[in-house]
């Protein structure tokens, strides 16, 4: 269904959430940022959850923009650091058999 046809709440998720809207695009279009607190209203209360707004950006710049996609990925790293390993104890680990891509602190070391 597409944004505008679908009413009630989205269904329960149980993850971490970041967020993100682009500032020109929220403003330019309120229903936008009604869809982004929607979405983070779809995480279960013991999550993580942030809205973050990028100042300035429209939709594609937040991610082809230097400045925007820069700031965007300050929040994303910051984000990933306060959440990681946090998940529910029942979340399948790593697939086993399988090897990471690009070097490793491992591998590095191992130079």
């Amino acid at each position: 269904q597409d944004f505008p046809s679908f009413t009630g709440p989205l269904d329960a998720l149980d993850t971490h959430a970041l967020v993100l809207s682009a500032q020109r695009t929220v403003d330019r279009d309120p229903d936008h940022l009604l869809m982004h607190k929607d979405l983070a209203d779809a995480h279960n209360g013991d999550r993580t959850v942030r809205n973050v707004v990028i100042e300035g950006a429209d939709h594609d710049g937040i991610l082809t923009d230097p400045q925007y996609a820069a700031e965007t990925l300050r929040h994303l790293l910051a984000f990933l650091a306060g959440t990681a390993g946090r998940e529910p104890e029942s979340r399948p680990g790593p697939l086993t058999g399988t090897k990471p891509s690009g070097p490793t602190a491992e591998s590095e070391e191992n130079r």
